[in-house]
């Protein structure tokens, strides 16, 4: 699972880097972020990905969501 997690993250991450849209660049940093949180275990990753969405898309709406859960868990 790891492996293919990985092979998931450099996909987003291509999507992110190319993406002029900034929706699409808000959706592909989110989804980076699950990635990192639920099958990386890298709540630090996922915090700074969930910020990007964000700063991409101030209104996404699971970015906030999934950032204030990581946050109230007092990562940091």
């Amino acid at each position: 699972v790891k492996a293919l997690a990985l092979r998931a993250q450099a996909h987003l991450n291509q999507a992110y880097q190319k993406a002029s849209n900034p929706t699409v660049r808000a959706a592909a940093a989110q989804l980076s972020g699950f990635v990192n949180e639920r099958y990386l275990g890298d709540l630090p990753a996922a915090q700074a990905s969930y910020r990007s969405a964000l700063r991409a898309d101030p209104q996404h709406k699971q970015a906030k969501e999934s950032l204030g859960k990581i946050d109230a868990k007092g990562a940091k």
